[in-house]
């Protein structure tokens, strides 16, 4: 975030007129930054934005949950499926295979 564009406001200011603050965030509707002699130090977000935020939230974590609980079919060894015979395709000399993309997945969407 580019630091010319955060609107502060001081901590005093805040315990001064809290109504006042409340409103800029609201009228900007981005993030009001709570400084401590310049130092941010809390963020006054609206309620609109704390809600979507929350919404995502819950968003990211059901679609982990998804892509963690994908299974794949089991084969041999020796045999290649036609998924991991594709992503060979794509990356000369890869040993991928399905248990490796499924490890990528769950630490990816941690």
């Amino acid at each position: 975030m580019d630091r010319t564009t955060i609107d502060t406001c001081s901590l005093t200011e805040l315990r001064r007129r809290p109504t006042v603050c409340i409103a800029r965030a609201r009228k900007v509707g981005r993030p009001l930054f709570i400084t401590r002699r310049g130092t941010p130090i809390a963020v006054l977000i609206p309620i609109e934005q704390y809600e979507a935020l929350c919404r995502e939230d819950e968003e990211l974590a059901a679609f982990v949950k998804r892509a963690t609980a994908l299974t794949f079919p089991r084969v041999a060894a020796d045999e290649v499926s036609p998924r991991v015979a594709a992503l060979r395709g794509c990356f000369k000399g890869s040993t991928v295979d399905e248990s490796d993309y499924r490890r990528y997945l769950e630490v990816k969407h941690r």
